[in-house]
This record gives C-alpha cells, structure tokens and sequence, in this order.
C-alpha cells in the first residue's frame, strides 16, 4: 500500500484533519473528559493538546471531549489503572480515594477568581496535587470551569437568610447539599442531564450552579427567579497515569507540564469571559438578585461553619489541614 495511501487513511479514521507523514509517526495519547465540545473547558483541553503536539518529536495527544471515551463517573478509575493517558472530570468525583478535594467546593470559600487563583496556584493546590498524586497518577494543571454562583428557582425571590426556609433545592455537591440543609431547604442531588424536566414539574424548586451552565441548558427558561450567589469554585484537575508518566522521556515530561500551565492560565480568562455572557443570556429572561452585604456575610459564617463539619466527617484533619491552607492563601484577597 502506498505510504500516501496510508496517511490518508489514517485521516480519515483518526481524526479530522490529515495527519503530516512526520505526525503519523507520532505515538498518540489520549485526553479524556465529559465536558460539551462547545464547552471552554474544551478549547482549553486542545490547546493543551496543540502545545504539546507542536513540540513533541515523538508523541500526540488526541482530545476526546464530551464523554466520548468513558463517563464523568468512569473517568477517574480509568486515568487510574491506565485505560486512559490523560483525563480531566470535576474535582468531587476524586472524592472517593481523595476526600480532601471536597476543600475546592467548600461553600463560601473560593467565591471570587482572584480567591480561587491565589488557592490553586497556592499552598491548598500544592496540597491537593500531593493527596491525588497518592492514586497513582501525575497532576499537570487545572482546568477551570469557573464560579458556580447562579441560583434559580420557582418558588420566590430569595434576598435573605430567611427566604432559603422550606424550599427544595438541587445540589451538585454533597457540601452544597449540607448547606442547604443547615439553611433549613431540603436537599436533592441530581444529574445535571435532568435538572431542565425536574424544575418543569416542580420536582424541586430550584437549583444553584454555573451561569453558563444555567444558560447552556436553558434553566433560566422555567424558572421564575434568578439570585447572583457565588457559593464555591470549580476547577478540573488535569491528571496523567503515573506509569505512563513515568515512562515518558524527560522532555516529554516537561512539555506536559508547560502545556497543563498554559491551557490552566487561559482556562481562567476564559471560564470569566463564559460566565459574563452567560449572565447576559439568563438576564433576557430574569432579573439576578444580589444580596446585600450583611445577607453575604451571614452565609460567610454559616458556610464556614458547614465546610468545617463536612470536611471533618469525610477527610479527617487533612482535609481540615487543607481548609486552613485555603483560608491563609486568600487571607489578603478580596
């Protein structure tokens, strides 16, 4: 056969693009996640793949986007045992062999970028990296998704404290769901596949999560209230097999680390610019509440009184040893 022949075939049944004789060459990785293809958290991961591959003599990485290898559940074991080189999944699916990733979705805590940045680049990321890195694999950065902060609901306008009492909220976080509970609204945890039929039958009265989110699925279309919450941050970290890590050339190993810090520095402009316009989007339907500053405050203390309970049942002093890092990283932060 050709070897023309080849090249294209290889095009045809690798990728979308046609691969260069010097690229066919190339060993080829995988990068697994769950997020939407039109999602920034994407771009991110091919640009992580596009600085890598532009500099690499001898190996690829192929982006797989939108769950098209395993499921966001699924994607932790496989980058673990190897099924996969390289994948990112939210952090709270870590929490079953690391419980102390539940820090980064502390209620309360992270709740501005500038705060998230200084935690992640700081003594709490370092930390995290150090108690995933026990589950045979390497972190070469974090995606972000960005400030979950848009709460909708059907039930009433929610300004104070008070409003929260006897609502049923949905909560992607068992943190979340703790809040909730603490705030005297019932908690329901639910994919956020069926939170759009949920809201429509009144399953529960609202949920809190990602502007983008909110808007991507349209929630903002059945529900009647909008408050502009910023309750905790999300950000993905980008783990590598360890085997496969530690089979890699030096080199290889140091453009990974370059590309996760330069797919994880533009992930951050990028999950701000996302969460604006979607802000925008969900405002031609709804009019966002903001809380007056001692509301915040109010849910400051509670939230903080929560993180601490919940991550002493389920990550012990380290995960209340992480918290303090947090805390001491952004003591100066606004």
């Amino acid at each position: 056969m050709k070897k023309s022949l080849v090249i294209a075939m290889a095009a045809v049944f690798g990728g979308l693009t046609a691969m260069t004789p010097a690229q066919a060459q190339k060993k080829e990785i995988r990068l697994a996640h769950h997020m939407p293809l039109q999602n920034h958290m994407n771009t991110s991961a091919e640009q992580l793949a596009a600085y890598f591959n532009e500099r690499s003599k001898d190996v690829q990485i192929k982006v797989f986007g939108g769950g098209q290898l395993y499921t966001e559940r699924a994607l932790v074991q496989s980058v673990e045992t190897g099924a996969v080189e390289i994948a990112f999944t939210t952090a709270s699916w870590w929490g079953g062999t690391t419980p102390s990733i539940h820090v980064l979705n502390a209620p309360m805590l992270l709740t501005s970028y500038d705060k998230a940045r200084a935690a992640i680049g700081g003594k709490m990321g370092k930390a995290l990296e150090t108690e995933l890195e026990k589950n045979d694999v390497k972190i070469i950065g974090w995606i972000d998704s960005g400030v979950d902060a848009a709460l909708v609901n059907n039930a009433r306008p929610i300004k104070s404290v008070e409003d929260f009492k006897g609502l049923r909220l949905r909560s992607a976080f068992p943190s979340t769901a703790a809040l909730f509970k603490e705030l005297g609204s019932g908690a329901v945890v639910m994919s956020s596949s069926e939170v759009y039929m949920a809201l429509q039958r009144g399953t529960f009265d609202g949920t809190l999560s990602g502007a983008p989110s909110v808007a991507d699925r349209k929630w903002m279309e059945v529900t009647k209230y909008a408050t502009r919450w910023p309750l905790y941050f999300s950000s993905h970290p980008v783990a590598v097999n360890r085997r496969y890590w530690d089979s890699l050339s030096p080199d290889n190993q140091k453009l990974l680390l370059e590309a996760g810090k330069v797919a994880g520095d533009a992930s951050k402009q990028r999950a701000q610019e996302a969460e604006e316009k979607s802000w925008q989007q969900i405002k031609t339907l709804l009019q966002p509440i903001e809380f007056y500053a001692a509301t915040s405050e109010k849910l400051r203390e509670i939230g903080e009184r929560v993180s601490r309970t919940y991550l002493k049942d389920v990550a012990g002093d380290t995960g209340l040893r992480i918290y303090e890092l947090a805390k001491e990283d952004i003591k100066n932060v606004k």
